[in-house]
């Protein structure tokens, strides 16, 4: 039921959106290693995947050149195709967003809800 939402075809529509935000995740990433400590990729490659869910669908497929960028202008003020969220956060560029925070505060508070769940089931099954 759920395998023609997921069929590859309806992937390529959104490739402009994927190389975009994986382009923003090559920048993000070389910014941090030239401070010469090993980076967790992990938290970067999440917001990297927050952005392309996020993210708007963008139809001329160019890396930013600024014919292109006045083009994608013109068609988002007439016709907005959007991702699966439709909102545009950033999480790759402005890491204090509103909306990051807290879904890191809520993993947290779910993992120690989880956390003190399992201890209690264990107190109780010994």
């Amino acid at each position: 039921m759920l395998t023609p939402a997921f069929h590859f075809r309806i992937l390529e529509d959104f490739m402009h959106t994927f190389n975009k935000e994986a382009y923003t995740l090559v920048k993000v990433l070389n910014r941090e290693c030239t401070k010469g400590e090993y980076l967790n990729i992990s938290e970067y490659v999440s917001r990297c995947a927050l952005d392309i869910i996020c993210g708007n669908y963008e139809v001329v497929n160019c890396m930013g050149c600024s014919i292109c960028m006045k083009i994608n202008d013109l068609i988002f003020s007439l016709y907005m195709i959007d991702t699966a969220m439709g909102q545009t956060i950033n999480a790759q560029e402005d890491t204090d967003n509103p909306y990051i925070k807290a879904i890191y505060e809520f993993v947290n508070c779910t993992s120690i809800i989880i956390a003190i769940t399992e201890l209690q089931l264990r107190l109780y099954s010994s």
